[in-house]
């Protein structure tokens, strides 16, 4: 087990290190740690395996978030703002959801959830994990998405998850009616390292209610301080590399970050989502 302690406590741990009982949740829930990352969560060959189901799909089936950034399937984000604009009805969301994941298996070639509950079930004081299903229409949410960050450009601005409250408040009401949607952890499995760029920045900034981001380079403090994120004198801010096979787990809750952009090919693909518990605590739920 490593750990880097340069601004946040990132623990590092091996895949037979965690089912051996090596990590304590309350760890991370009690931010004695920030996030942890086991190093070898898929080998290459499964690897191989979902990259080629990936490359596998029609084209119409990407959502194009812009020319290099595409996610698949439908995201919470893509899933409010669509119901909102009556481009897409909660029945199909629900149906799609479904499909995703009944199929995935097959069309993927490994059981990925299977793998990440069997994870968690080793971790200390970790609930039983599981996708979130919805009382009111009885649909299960999408537990995860693939996303692909293209060189030249491909990056994920600078924010924290409690700031999509603010943003996605329809959804996120929804939500909040069978979990804890706020302080939830942040996860990706990396399914392709880029060549330069992708990494993963953590800002030393925790989220405050009072907090704004009038731009994707900048955030208004609680005192009216303005910070530029690219400006790396007044902002400290420590990185993760995008190492393939690797599962990340952090507080994206409450820590502010982003993907660096991908600077040369290949590109950068993850599967990932969010972690929150139900109200009980008795579940921790994947959906994105």
């Amino acid at each position: 087990m490593q750990s880097d302690t340069e601004l946040y406590t990132i623990e590092r741990f091996s895949t037979a290190e965690v089912l051996n009982g090596a990590l304590d949740l309350n760890l991370l829930l009690s931010d004695t740690i920030n996030g942890f990352v086991v190093t070898d969560f898929l080998d290459g060959s499964e690897i191989s395996e979902i990259v080629n189901g990936f490359r596998d799909l029609h084209e119409e089936k990407l959502i194009k978030i812009n020319p290099r950034f595409n996610t698949y399937p439908i995201s919470f984000a893509q899933f409010a703002q669509m119901v909102k604009q009556n481009t897409l009805s909660e029945k199909d969301y629900f149906e799609n959801s479904s499909d995703f994941i009944s199929g995935f298996n097959s069309k993927f070639g490994i059981d990925i959830f299977g793998k990440l509950a069997s994870l968690f079930s080793k971790i200390k004081n970790a609930p039983q994990f599981e996708i979130p299903r919805e009382m009111k229409s009885g649909g299960n949410y999408i537990p995860f998405t693939f996303r692909e960050l293209f060189a030249g450009g491909g990056c994920l601005k600078a924010h924290c998850e409690n700031l999509f409250f603010h943003e996605f408040p329809d959804f996120f009401n929804r939500l909040s009616t069978f979990t804890i949607p706020d302080n939830q952890l942040s996860f990706f499995i990396v399914l392709q390292e880029p060549g330069t760029g992708g990494e993963l920045t953590l800002f030393d900034i925790l989220w405050n209610e009072k907090q704004k981001r009038p731009t994707d380079h900048e955030i208004i403090l609680e005192d009216g301080h303005q910070l530029a994120f690219d400006d790396t004198k007044h902002l400290k801010r420590m990185s993760i590399p995008a190492k393939a096979g690797s599962l990340v787990v952090f507080s994206g809750g409450k820590i502010w970050h982003r993907v660096e952009t991908v600077e040369e090919a290949p590109s950068r693909i993850t599967l990932g989502g969010f972690l929150s518990f139900s109200h009980d605590r008795k579940k921790l739920y994947a959906w994105s």
